[in-house]
C-alpha cells in the first residue's frame, strides 16, 4: 500500500470512528422516543421487543396474562430512568397491583432456594436490586404496590431472602389454559409451572 493510500485509510477510520460516536448516543436514546411511551405519571400499554426462552415467554404470559409483546410501563422523571418509562410485565386484576414475572435462569438452587455463589450470581443479583429500586419509586408515582411472581417455591424463597421484605414474591398458579413447564427445552428448570 502507497503512503497516499494508507493516509486515505487512516482518515476514513477516523470519520468512521467520529461517527459513531457522534450516531451512538443517539441510537441509543431512539427507545425514549417510541410512539406509545407514557407520560410521567401514566400508566400504558405498550409493545415491546423482548428476548427471552420459550419457557420464560409462556411463564410469563400466564402469570400476568399479558399477551407476547405487550408490557405495561410507567411513566417517571428521567433521574428514575433515562428512557422516561420503567417497564413491567402486566397488572394486577384490579389495575392496582404492577406485577414483573421473573421466570427460569437465574443462578439459584431451587431445591434449597438460595442463591448460587460466584460473579455472575453477584451480577445478576445487584441487577435485580437496582430494578427493584426503578420500579418502586415507578409505583409509588403513580399510587400502585408492586409484585414479583415466580415459578416455583425454590425461586421464590431465594428472591424474598434477595429483596429483604421490600415486596411481595409470590409463586404464579398454573392456569389451565398455559402450557406446562415439561413441554419446553428446559428441562427440570421448569418448576412446577
Amino acid at each position: 500500500m502507497n503512503p497516499a493510500e494508507n493516509a486515505m485509510n487512516r482518515i476514513i477510520s477516523n470519520v468512521r470512528r467520529c461517527l459513531g460516536a457522534l450516531l451512538l448516543p443517539i441510537v441509543l436514546a431512539l427507545p425514549a422516543f417510541a410512539a406509545d411511551k407514557p407520560l410521567p405519571g401514566e400508566v400504558k400499554v405498550i409493545d415491546v421487543k423482548e428476548a427471552m426462552s420459550p419457557a420464560n415467554a409462556a411463564f410469563q404470559a400466564c402469570a400476568t396474562g399479558m399477551p407476547p409483546g405487550k408490557a405495561v410501563a410507567v411513566g417517571v422523571d428521567a433521574s428514575i430512568s433515562r428512557t422516561g418509562m420503567v417497564k413491567f410485565d402486566g397488572l394486577g386484576p384490579d389495575d392496582s397491583l404492577l406485577i414483573e414475572a421473573k421466570g427460569f435462569g437465574y443462578k439459584i438452587d431451587e431445591k434449597l432456594g438460595v442463591w448460587k455463589e460466584g460473579y455472575v450470581s453477584g451480577r445478576m443479583q445487584d441487577k435485580l436490586r437496582l430494578q427493584l429500586d426503578r420500579q418502586l419509586k415507578a409505583a409509588q408515582s403513580v399510587g400502585r404496590s408492586v409484585q414479583w411472581v415466580v415459578p416455583n417455591e425454590g425461586i421464590r424463597k431465594a428472591f424474598a431472602e434477595l429483596l429483604n421484605g421490600r415486596i411481595p414474591v409470590k409463586v404464579a398458579l398454573p392456569r389451565p389454559d398455559c402450557p406446562k413447564s415439561s413441554d419446553s427445552s428446559e428441562g427440570e428448570a421448569g418448576g412446577s409451572f
